[in-house]
């Protein structure tokens, strides 16, 4: 339906089916998210949002590769956000943050200097 009205140039119905599809799948995305371990509900958040910018351009594209959401969208859907959550979570598990650093008893520059070495080395 997106992919069609797209086509036609009705830009308004396809963002109105789009986002009625986000609400139907939100809650499902949000289960899957929520159950990956170690992730802050910020982290989560952002995962969401990249979710749904990445479905909206895909659900849009008139390109023949993106056809496969007509055809299996709970399979597609799970596997983009499996990709995106394993993704995110890898560059979550590098970050180094400044609250971290100073619980364990570094302070201030010492903090900054310890995230620059850990980014640079």
């Amino acid at each position: 339906m997106v992919r069609d009205a797209a086509a036609a140039g009705d830009h308004v119905r396809a963002w109105d089916v789009m986002e009625l599809l986000m609400v139907l799948i939100s809650a499902s995305v949000e289960t899957h998210v929520r159950r990956q371990g170690g992730l802050s509900r910020a982290q989560q958040n952002d995962i969401q949002e990249e979710l749904s910018t990445v479905l909206y351009t895909e659900w849009q594209s008139l390109e023949p590769c993106q056809e496969f959401w007509e055809v299996r969208f709970w399979v597609c859907l799970k596997r983009r956000l499996f990709d995106l959550v394993r993704r995110r979570s890898r560059d979550y598990l590098s970050e180094v943050s400044l609250e971290t650093l100073e619980s364990n008893g570094q302070a201030g520059r010492d903090a900054i200097e310890e995230v620059v070495a850990t980014a640079s080395g």
